[in-house]
């Protein structure tokens, strides 16, 4: 049966008692009520079920089977899923929910920006992910690279990269919420890679990444799939 497969997965994710968070209902609220969380899952799930991206899902398998029988604590989700934090930052890279963000300087100030003299007041535009996918800031920039953002791989990204990456925005706009929604879809991914047998089937010709104002990307039509449970 087709379904929206984020759906099926935040919900074992928000009830599942494999995660302790400290409040259920708080992390149950969060799930709900933003549904970009939900769209960066969802991107990051399409992505480590892609054909292409068969090896990926399996390291993170191997990451999440580490804990062995043992519960992950919120620490552990923190602090011990080095290639889950490369995984969410990957497909916050290619398929990113905000482009750009919007300054606004209403002061009549006079403020250098990027070596050019600017005069408030004055509003202008950071287009953030327009770096993304340029191969100057990240090698192969069309492709899912989780190890980039590991530090000591050989994937490694560049410093120049990591200082182009801001995928929750800077200063006084970046986003509150941003620790929380990271351990939020930590837990999902997590939740869907403790089962090494589950996968999920999609359409790879007409499913994919689309663009559009807000989310600035996010997977076709809700990202229609069904999951298996593979053949031992």
């Amino acid at each position: 049966m087709e379904l929206q497969v984020s759906h099926s997965i935040f919900l074992e994710a928000s009830m599942s008692s494999m995660i302790r968070f400290s409040t259920v209902t708080l992390v149950d609220s969060y799930v709900y009520l933003f549904p970009t969380t939900v769209t960066v899952t969802t991107s990051a799930l399409y992505y480590l079920n892609h054909p292409d991206n068969i090896t990926k899902l399996q390291k993170l398998r191997e990451e999440v089977k580490a804990f062995g029988h043992e519960l992950p604590t919120v620490s552990n989700l923190k602090n011990d899923m080095p290639l889950t934090d490369g995984v969410i930052n990957e497909t916050m890279r290619l398929a990113p929910i905000v482009g750009n963000v919007f300054y606004a300087c209403k002061d009549d100030i006079t403020f250098t920006f990027k070596e050019q003299q600017m005069q408030g007041p004055i509003t202008f535009m950071l287009p953030f992910a327009h770096n993304y996918s340029d191969p100057q800031y990240y090698s192969n920039p069309n492709c899912f690279v989780p190890e980039r953002w590991i530090t000591g791989a050989p994937e490694e990204v560049s410093e120049k990269g990591r200082a182009a990456f801001k995928p929750f925005g800077m200063g006084r706009h970046l986003c509150l919420g941003y620790n929380l929604a990271t351990l939020v879809m930590k837990s999902a991914l997590y939740c869907f890679a403790r089962d090494d047998t589950r996968v999920i089937e999609f359409d790879t010709v007409n499913v994919k990444p689309k663009a559009d104002v807000f989310p600035a990307y996010s997977i076709s039509n809700g990202f229609p799939g069904r999951v298996v449970v593979e053949k031992c």
